[in-house]
C-alpha cells in the first residue's frame, strides 16, 4: 500500500448552499441565517488520508475539529437552530469532499474510485480501527464504540476503476439508511440536477 495525505476543498458555493437548503427543507426566510452559519464554518477544508493498493483504495476523511467546536458552541448557547444547520451543511461539505478526493485520485493516478463501502455495512465496524491503523494517521481517533473524533469524519473503501463511474461517489447507492434525508430526496433532487432549466 502507498499512503498519501492531502487537503481537499470541501467548501460550498451559493448554489450548493441552496441545494442543502432544499434537501433539508429550509425555506426562503431561513437562507440568511443558513448562509451566516456557513460563513462561521469557513474556511472548510477536509483532510484526506488515502491508502492505494493495486485494485482498491482506503480513505479516512475529516472536516476537522473546528466544525465540531462551532457546533458545540452553538449548542451550549442554546442556539439549536444554528447547531443543526452546522450538521446539515457539514453533510454537504463532506459530500463535496468525496468528489474532491475522486478528482485528486484521477489527477494522481488516472483511476477513479468505484462504489464506496463504509464499515458497518458489509464489514464489521471494527474495520474502522484497522483502516485507520493502516493509514498511519494521527488526526482521527476512535473510541471503544467505534465512534470517530472529530465527529465529521468517515472511513471508506472503494475499488479502483479505469473509467469514471456514471454516478459520482456512489454514496447513496452504497448506504442502507433509508430514513436519511439524502435517500428521501434523492430522486427529486436528481431530477433537479439534470433539468436543463436549472442553472448551476
Amino acid at each position: 500500500m502507498v499512503r498519501y495525505s492531502c487537503c481537499v476543498d470541501s467548501g460550498l458555493n451559493d448554489y450548493e448552499i441552496e441545494v442543502a437548503a432544499a434537501l433539508f427543507h429550509y425555506q426562503t426566510e431561513d437562507m440568511p441565517l443558513l448562509k451566516e452559519v456557513y460563513r462561521s464554518m469557513c474556511p472548510v477544508r477536509a483532510r484526506a488520508y488515502i491508502g492505494l493498493y493495486e485494485d482498491k483504495m482506503e480513505c479516512a476523511l475529516t472536516l476537522g475539529g473546528e466544525v465540531d467546536d462551532l457546533q458545540e458552541r452553538f449548542y451550549g448557547e442554546n442556539r439549536l437552530t444554528e447547531s443543526y444547520m452546522v450538521e446539515c451543511l457539514s453533510m454537504e461539505c463532506m459530500k463535496r469532499a468525496y468528489s474532491a478526493v475522486s478528482a485528486w485520485l484521477w489527477e494522481r493516478t488516472g483511476l477513479w474510485p468505484g462504489q464506496m463501502r463504509f464499515p458497518g455495512e458489509r464489514e464489521p465496524l471494527k474495520t474502522i480501527v484497522e483502516i485507520l491503523n493502516r493509514l498511519e494517521q494521527e488526526v482521527i481517533t476512535v473510541n471503544a464504540a467505534c465512534a470517530m473524533s472529530p465527529r465529521k469524519s468517515v472511513v471508506y473503501t472503494a475499488e479502483l476503476l479505469q473509467e469514471r463511474p456514471s454516478a459520482d461517489c456512489g454514496v447513496c447507492a452504497s448506504c442502507g439508511n433509508v430514513s436519511c434525508s439524502y435517500q428521501e430526496d434523492r430522486q427529486s433532487f436528481s431530477e433537479r440536477e439534470t433539468d436543463p432549466a436549472v442553472k448551476h
